[in-house]
């Protein structure tokens, strides 16, 4: 799967997948999240948390899987600092 928007920066390609997580429905906006999750972009979690009331469930399921993503990089981060 292509995370980066190809000849774009990382910046431009977050910008482009919020735009498509907005979107609110379909395929195009389901993977926009899944790769928003992938790249675990801070500026994303408004736009995921929005999704979570979308119409659709595959957009929905999506924007579970991406917070998801952001709260498991977490969980790592939180245990090595207790070790």
């Amino acid at each position: 799967m292509l995370l980066l928007v190809e000849g774009a920066s990382a910046e431009e390609t977050v910008a482009t997948l919020v735009a498509k997580a907005r979107s609110g429905e379909g395929a195009e906006c389901a993977a926009a999240i899944d790769r928003l999750g992938l790249l675990r972009a801070e500026e994303a979690i408004e736009p995921l948390k929005s999704a979570l009331a979308s119409a659709d469930i595959e957009v929905r399921r999506a924007a579970i899987r991406a917070l998801g993503r952001f709260g498991a990089e977490r969980s790592k981060v939180e245990r090595r600092r207790h070790r």
